[in-house]
């Protein structure tokens, strides 16, 4: 808990937040994202609360430093977070995955960031490796290019 306090202070969110001494360094927005998943864990039941909160905590943080060039090391983060989900298999969860990666990879491939060419050939990568991609992919990835 005390980490935690410590990390919304210095990056500005929570109710310690000091928007006038906020960090901008991703290294700290690392140890806060690992920090609240830590924080997810032991504080919330079930697996969709724990997504859904990690994904906020991203959102909060990426809101904040998303167009930094370091940023890259947490887009990198959310992606691995996001692929690294356990599923059972089920057709819904399996779009939830497809559908939160699909929003990251819009986001970040349209920033200034370190290996940006590298989230290119990931997205790339990712959208031919679904089913979908003559009907959806190749339009989406059209639409980011633009």
């Amino acid at each position: 808990a005390k980490a935690w306090d410590i990390l919304s202070k210095c990056i500005g969110v929570g109710e310690n937040a000091d928007e006038g001494r906020r960090l901008h360094h991703p290294d700290v927005y690392k140890a806060f994202v690992r920090c609240a998943k830590l924080k997810h864990e032991s504080e919330l039941k079930t697996k969709t609360e724990k997504e859904d909160a990690l994904q906020s905590t991203y959102e909060q943080v990426l809101e904040r430093i998303g167009m930094q060039v370091d940023s890259n090391v947490l887009w990198e983060m959310q992606l691995q977070d996001i692929a690294t989900r356990a599923t059972d298999g089920s057709a819904g969860e399996m779009d939830r995955k497809k559908v939160a990666q699909r929003a990251v990879f819009k986001k970040v491939v349209v920033r200034p960031v370190r290996n940006l060419q590298t989230f290119w050939r990931k997205f790339q990568a990712f959208e031919e490796s679904l089913p979908d991609y003559e009907r959806i992919g190749k339009a989406l990835i059209r639409e980011c290019e633009g």
